[in-house]
């Protein structure tokens, strides 16, 4: 049997002949995602001063956190729904009132890796439950019952 595995793998030692040992895999691996980390904080940064609609995933003692439509949840990082404490523009929607499935506008303020920290503006789609709200505000992007 192991005439047969070395003739059969003869072809591929002439065509990759030199093995790369395990430091040097994990060095390019560790630099590889060293720079994917940094490419993705960079675009974080990029987004400071833009709008972004923001899916509220949870709100508790840590604050309110979400989702912007570029964020996957629990790869992408997340949102930090934050008051507006300078006073860029005003905060048009009270943090102690957002609940999980709640949609709303905001303006990304900062960022911190690929996290990103807004100012909510605007509520856009308010969550049912425990409200009997649906739909708020003019631009809905969730639109009428089909």
């Amino acid at each position: 049997m192991s005439s047969t595995i070395r003739t059969r793998t003869a072809p591929r030692r002439r065509a990759l002949p030199d093995k790369i040992n395990d430091d040097e895999i994990k060095r390019r691996y560790d630099d590889l995602s060293a720079l994917a980390e940094e490419l993705c904080a960079q675009r974080a940064e990029d987004r400071i001063g833009s709008f972004v609609d923001v899916l509220v995933d949870s709100v508790g003692r840590e604050g309110v956190e979400g989702r912007a439509a570029h964020q996957a949840p629990e790869v992408d990082g997340s949102t930090s729904l934050i008051d507006d404490v300078d006073d860029r523009g005003g905060a048009g929607v009270d943090l102690a009132a957002l609940r999980p499935g709640d949609l709303v506008r905001s303006r990304v303020v900062g960022s911190d890796g690929v996290d990103l920290m807004a100012v909510p503006l605007e509520m856009l789609s308010a969550a049912t439950a425990g409200r009997g709200v649906t739909n708020v505000g003019a631009a809905s992007p969730i639109g009428p019952p089909a």
